[in-house]
Formats: structure tokens, C-alpha cells, sequence
């Protein structure tokens, strides 16, 4: 059924207890799930949001989703994996980044509003797997907001899932622990890291995309490879659309990132 209620109290009793995580100084919790490591007081919340310390125990989001779809693995984009197959992809709501571009702003950012109401339908990890096998899906993949906050109920969809015959991935911001790593290995596949933004302003500025560049008036600039500058772009473009990858941006651009 529907959840109507304000999100925090809606989604407190869509929970169980959690597997990544450690007890200390009495009712104390020190989150594993993301790379924050969250020390949480009994009562409160962690950085996401979702995953909270009641009682000295830490509850996790468990029993529901706020998004589910079948699209072509492509998309994903598992583009190497099963070609021309498709992907059964769903996801919860939370993320323990903040980020103003995300293109899944209303179900990673929704629980930062005290009075954002969102619709989520109740499921099992049955009843997933059970969707995506109906729907012709051959990977069941964990999206939309940030798995590795969910990722205990990823792996137990992802165990019905495998029990059906099914690939399993996650798209991921990357912000992992080690102890994260280690409980999904069994479970997964495909796993892809992927900030879902829509902004290409910020993009460009973080230096993810290469900039077309400039043509002296009157002349025809070529690159080393003797094709006319900006040809390389223009098929980067044509391919992966106008964000690209942090594959094709300038070494030493990315080397100045890393710094």
C-alpha cells in the first residue's frame, strides 16, 4: 500500500535491524554502510537519514520501494554485459551525499524536508524478483538513490534473485567502506559508480567534460591525430550524450581533481 504519511515516520516502520554496523559506549552505533561511518546516538538519525540507532540497535530501510522500472541494461550503463538484455532496476530514498544536481533529487534529498511526502509501495524481495523475471529482465539492479545506505535490503532481493537465475548489480556514488565491499561481494555482479547529475555547467566546471576547442579564425585546427579539433568531441557526444565520461576529460585536469 501507498505510504502518505510524512516520510521519517512513514518509513520508521519499513525497517529491521541492520547487519553493518557496530554497538559501543552503551546504546552507541557507528554505521557501516558509507564511508561518514556514522557514530549515531541512540535516538538519532545518520547522515542519510534512513538508518537510525533505536534502542542501541541501528534500523535500516527494509520492505518497500520508491521506484522500480524495466529498462535496456544500456542504460544502466552496463553496455558490456549482456548486450540488448534488460535491466529490472529499483531503489528506496536517501543518499549520504548532498549533491544540488542530482538528477534523483526527490528520492535521495526528499527526507532532508520535515514536510516532503512521497509515495512508496510496500514489496518483497519475492516480489521483485518475481517482477523482473515476468518482465523479461535478465540483471535486477539496485539504483535511483544511493544502494550502498540499502544495502541490506539489496542483498536479500539480490538472494532471490540469484535463486531465480538472475544477474544482480548496484549504481553506486562510490563512497564505500570496506566493511560495505565485504558484505555485497557474494551478491553482485555489476557494480558502477555514477554521480546522477543533469547539470552540464557542473560538469564541465569539474572538468568531466572535455571542452570543444577554440578554431583560429581563418585556419582549420588539428589534432595530433589529424582530424579536425573538436571531431573526437562531437563523437564523444553523439555517443554518450553532452555529460560523457571521467574517462574522456584531460589528464591533467583530473590530476588537479585529485589533488
Amino acid at each position: 500500500m501507498a505510504a502518505t504519511r510524512p516520510l521519517a515516520d512513514a518509513l520508521a516502520s519499513q525497517t529491521r535491524e541492520g547487519d553493518l554496523y557496530e554497538r559501543y559506549n552503551g546504546t552507541w552505533t557507528r554505521c557501516f554502510a558509507c564511508a561518514h561511518r556514522c557514530p549515531i546516538p541512540d535516538g538519532a538519525r545518520g547522515v542519510c537519514q534512513v538508518r537510525f540507532n533505536r534502542g542501541g540497535r541501528l534500523m535500516v530501510p527494509w520492505g518497500y520501494v520508491a521506484g522500480s522500472q524495466c529498462d535496456p541494461i544500456e542504460k544502466k550503463p552496463f553496455y558490456h554485459a549482456w548486450p540488448g538484455s534488460l535491466a529490472y532496476s529499483f531503489g528506496m530514498l536517501g543518499c549520504d551525499l548532498h549533491c544540488s544536481y542530482c538528477q534523483n533529487w526527490v528520492t535521495s534529498q526528499a527526507l532532508r524536508d520535515p514536510e516532503a511526502v512521497l509515495h512508496s509501495e510496500t514489496a518483497s524481495p519475492e516480489q521483485l524478483a518475481g517482477e523482473a523475471l515476468r518482465r523479461g529482465a535478465r540483471a535486477v539492479v539496485s539504483t535511483y538513490n544511493e544502494p550502498l545506505i540499502t544495502a541490506e535490503w539489496a542483498v536479500d532481493v539480490f538472494k532471490e534473485a540469484r535463486a531465480a537465475g538472475l544477474a544482480t548489480g548496484f549504481v553506486s556514488n562510490g563512497n564505500a567502506t570496506p566493511e560495505v565491499l565485504e558484505y555485497l561481494r557474494p551478491w553482485i555482479d555489476l557494480y558502477k559508480v555514477d554521480l546522477k547529475g543533469f547539470d552540464d555547467h557542473r560538469y564541465r566546471r569539474l572538468g568531466v567534460v572535455r571542452r570543444r576547442p577554440r578554431r583560429r579564425r581563418g585556419a582549420e585546427s588539428h589534432g595530433p591525430d589529424g582530424q579536425p579539433a573538436g571531431a573526437r568531441h562531437d563523437r564523444l557526444v553523439a555517443r554518450h550524450g553532452c555529460l560523457g565520461g571521467a574517462r574522456h576529460a584531460p589528464r591533467a585536469r583530473l590530476q588537479r581533481l585529485r589533488r
